[in-house]
């Protein structure tokens, strides 16, 4: 039976997404979770610029860092049965890592660990043959270690030693726990740590690049520029926004974690900022964004040519995940051509 209210929804996030592609955007998807309701897919403009197939809601994407959540709520989920403390320091994990005995578990998940940034220095192509070993070693050689507890300095390289310690604890690989616990009971079937599983990759969406300096010229393909397994724990996803949407709903409905862990996800908040984004707070695995006065907690996420947004606005219950298959080649100007304002508008039609 026909529901004229989601249509004419659906009518009115159609014009967001044609909106926002007009404005040199390749392609945008999204999925819509509101209380009760089926999650609503949108798609607009196109995943293969070299063939013209346009992009639909089954289409890939790698939302990178929106694997930080997952992977902070399976180190909440150790938190939660006892097995480790968000207070414990890690050098029991990674006796050689310099200064591990200041860095706590929790600095890992809130950016605070002091561990640089290496994303910018990774050269293009490589292959894709990484292992969190090597990723932390070469953070470590390309940037400044800080004190931990500090500042605010966002950093990949803790991620990737959450997921290590997962691992350790469970004698199973982060993925594959993910997969079990979490990926299946929540229907999330178009999941996969992409550095870790195989998955059909001929249902992703292609990838493209601006340059920054040159804004009259075409966008690069970029699909091939950086390895999911130079990511790993801290941002291999690669799913579908329908998927992300029915995960992060249940997760921030209280379906995923128990109370108190899921309370440890999403607090307490620190003051954090990222360039290029309205990003005001860090919690233990989510970021919180704020347009005007509308705030939702979720991630962003960002990996050469896809971008996402996703996130939960409490109280309406409504879930919404935005991907995009081109961005700016300044990696500050997370999104460009106006993806926050297009997120928020589709929080607002929705109904938050």
């Amino acid at each position: 039976m026909l529901n004229p209210e989601t249509d004419a929804l659906a009518s009115q996030l159609d014009g967001v997404l044609s909106t926002h592609v007009a404005k040199g955007i390749v392609g945008a998807s999204l999925a819509l979770v509101r209380p009760g309701g089926e999650v609503l897919t949108l798609a607009a403009g196109c995943a293969d610029r070299a063939t013209g197939a346009p992009l639909t809601p089954d289409h890939l994407f790698k939302t990178a860092s929106t694997k930080k959540t997952w992977t902070a709520v399976a180190v909440l989920a150790l938190v939660s049965e006892g097995r480790i403390s968000l207070d414990q320091t890690i050098e029991g994990w990674f006796p050689r890592l310099p200064g591990a005995s200041e860095i706590r578990v929790r600095h890992l998940l809130s950016h605070r660990s002091g561990l640089p940034e290496y994303e910018s220095f990774m050269p293009r192509g490589a292959a894709d043959d990484w292992t969190p070993e090597r990723i932390v070693e070469f953070a470590l050689a390309n940037g400044a270690q800080i004190a931990p507890g500090e500042a605010f300095v966002y950093s990949n390289p803790g991620y990737v030693l959450a997921g290590e310690i997962v691992a350790a604890e469970r004698g199973e690989p982060l993925s594959r726990w993910l997969r079990r616990v979490v990926f299946e009971p929540n229907g999330m079937a178009d999941t996969w740590s992409g550095g870790d599983e195989a998955f059909p990759r001929e249902r992703l969406a292609r990838q493209y690049v601006f340059d920054s300096a040159r804004t009259d010229a075409p966008p690069e393909d970029s699909s091939d520029w950086f390895p999911l397994s130079g990511i790993g724990a801290a941002g291999d996803l690669v799913t579908t926004p329908r998927d992300l949407a029915r995960g992060f709903h249940a997760l921030f409905t209280g379906q995923v974690l128990e109370p108190a862990a899921l309370a440890d996800l999403t607090g307490p908040l620190l003051s954090a900022g990222f360039p290029g984004t309205n990003v005001t707070h860090c919690g233990h695995g989510v970021l919180v964004s704020r347009f005007d006065d509308l705030t939702v907690v979720g991630h962003l996420g960002q990996l050469r040519g896809h971008v996402t947004m996703a996130g939960h606005h409490e109280a309406s219950r409504i879930t919404a995940v935005l991907c995009q298959n081109s961005c700016s080649s300044d990696l500050e100007a997370f999104g460009a051509a106006g993806i926050h304002a297009a997120y928020a508008e589709i929080f607002r039609l929705a109904g938050a």
